[in-house]
Formats: structure tokens, C-alpha cells, sequence
């Protein structure tokens, strides 16, 4: 038996169609999955730029903490040191330190002088920036005249702890200059010139000074 014509064409017009829903249906799961991936691709991309944004926020806020600690150990640390009193106190402990340094140091001492290498050195520094200090001393003088002539003085409100504070530092400045340059360089200063009395003599007055100042404090 033979098909007839019209049932032939009409099947085959069917399977085209089915064959042409079905290659649209797959091109639709496609576009779907694609659009599905694409959505997956922004939030992933979306949460890892969050996650980048919190980092550098963290970031620039350890900066600003770093920079800030920064700032105010620096600013502290120049207020400190632009104050002569604090540089002389420091070079003291520093003398001090650097002389214990040398005499725990030392093995082997010979009349009180120590042997060992090391402690030499510690003992040669210590003794450098004590005469430093002495350098330092150099700008006390216009402090202790103007004690003398302002009534506002900066040693005490009370004008005779203030005199003899006063006068105690017009003595001790010259006695320490002779004790050091007689040290530093005697060819400058006169034979006759004692340094080791001149520097018992300044202590004496430095003691009268401190002294003074914590009975005035009491």
C-alpha cells in the first residue's frame, strides 16, 4: 500500500515543527543556564568586591592608627627634647647606665681601673657625655641673671628662696666652665687653676641649690 501525498507532507510538517520546538526548547535552557551562570558570576564578584572593599578599609584604617602613634611619639618626643633640663637629665642617666654597664663588665680591675676591653669603652662614653653635660651647662647662665633681675623668676615665688637659689647658680656656672676647660684644654686656662677644687666647690653650691628647692616645694 502507498502513503498518500497529502499524509506524507502533513508528517513531515509535524516532525519539522516538533524538531524546531524542540531546538528552540534547548536553545531556551541554554539561555537560561547562561543567564543562571551570569547572575551566579555577578554575586560572586559582588561579594568578593565587598570583601576587597573591607580589606582596604581595615588597610587604610591600621595606616591611620600606625601614622597617628606616629605623629604623637614624635611630637612628644620633640616637646621633651626642646626642653634643656630634659636632655641634661637623660645624658645622665645614660652616663650613669654606661658606668654600671662598665663595672658589671669588667673581670679583671687593677687600682680601681678596669682591664677588660669593654668596660673601657663603657667607661670612655660615660665619661663623654658627662662632659657633654658640662657643654650644657653653657646656656644656663642668662636663666640664673635673669632670676636674679625678674621677679617672676623661674626658681621659686618666694624672693629669698629665690636669691639664694639664684646665687648658688651664679657661682656654680663659672666653677664648672674652669673645672671642664681645665680638663678639655688647660693650655687655655691659667696654671694655678685647681679643676678638681673648682668642680668640688660647684657640687657644693649644686647641692645648696637642690637643697633649697624641696624645702621651697614642702
Amino acid at each position: 500500500k502507498h502513503r498518500h501525498p497529502k499524509n506524507f507532507l502533513c508528517n513531515l510538517w509535524m516532525s519539522s515543527l516538533r524538531k524546531r520546538n524542540k531546538e528552540q526548547q534547548t536553545s531556551e535552557v541554554e539561555q537560561t543556564e547562561k543567564f543562571r551562570w551570569f547572575d551566579n558570576d555577578r554575586s560572586v564578584n559582588s561579594i568578593a568586591k565587598t570583601q576587597l572593599d573591607d580589606m582596604t578599609t581595615t588597610h587604610n584604617q591600621n595606616d591611620t592608627t600606625a601614622k597617628s602613634t606616629i605623629d604623637k611619639f614624635l611630637s612628644a618626643t620633640s616637646s621633651y627634647c626642646a626642653n634643656t633640663n630634659n636632655i641634661d637629665k637623660s645624658l645622665k642617666l645614660m652616663s650613669y647606665l654606661l658606668w654600671f654597664l662598665s663595672k658589671i663588665s669588667s673581670s679583671n680591675t687593677s687600682n680601681g681601673i678596669p682591664s677588660n676591653k669593654i668596660s673601657i669603652g663603657l667607661r670612655k662614653l660615660s665619661a663623654e657625655i658627662s662632659f657633654t653635660r658640662y657643654v650644657l651647662r653653657f646656656f644656663g647662665m642668662p636663666v640664673t641673671v635673669d632670676a636674679l633681675r625678674n621677679p617672676e623668676s623661674p626658681f621659686s615665688k618666694n624672693k629669698t628662696v629665690n636669691k639664694i637659689m639664684a646665687y648658688s647658680m651664679l657661682l656654680y656656672y663659672p666653677l664648672e666652665y674652669l673645672a671642664y676647660a681645665k680638663w678639655k684644654a688647660p693650655e687655655l686656662v691659667p696654671e694655678k687653676v685647681n679643676a678638681s677644687w673648682c668642680s668640688m666647690w660647684s657640687t657644693r653650691l649644686w647641692m645648696i641649690y637642690i637643697i633649697t628647692d624641696m624645702i621651697d616645694s614642702r
